[in-house]
């Protein structure tokens, strides 16, 4: 799974992308956001990292699903690409 980083405030989260799509993701974490949080999400592609902006849509004990709401293109380009290549892989 890749890593990812959620940033609330200056205050970043750890966790780890368990489901992931050019729409959003959802990322196992023990930290707790509300439905509705707006958050800075990056995710780490080995030496690569991908950049959204994203809104906390569901909470659950496990993580948080996100929705991506502003991403630059090539940022969503480089998630395009890597999304290509692991559908590809499998």
């Amino acid at each position: 799974m890749p890593a990812a980083t959620l940033t609330v405030g200056g205050r970043s989260h750890a966790g780890q992308v368990a489901v992931l799509a050019l729409g959003g993701a959802f990322v196992k974490t023990s930290a707790t956001f509300p439905p509705g949080t707006l958050l800075e999400f990056q995710l780490t592609l080995g030496r690569h990292a991908v950049h959204s902006t994203a809104t906390v849509r569901s909470v659950s004990k496990e993580g948080v699903g996100i929705q991506f709401v502003h991403q630059k293109p090539e940022e969503r380009t480089k998630l395009r690409r890597f999304l290509t290549e692991a559908t590809a892989s499998h």
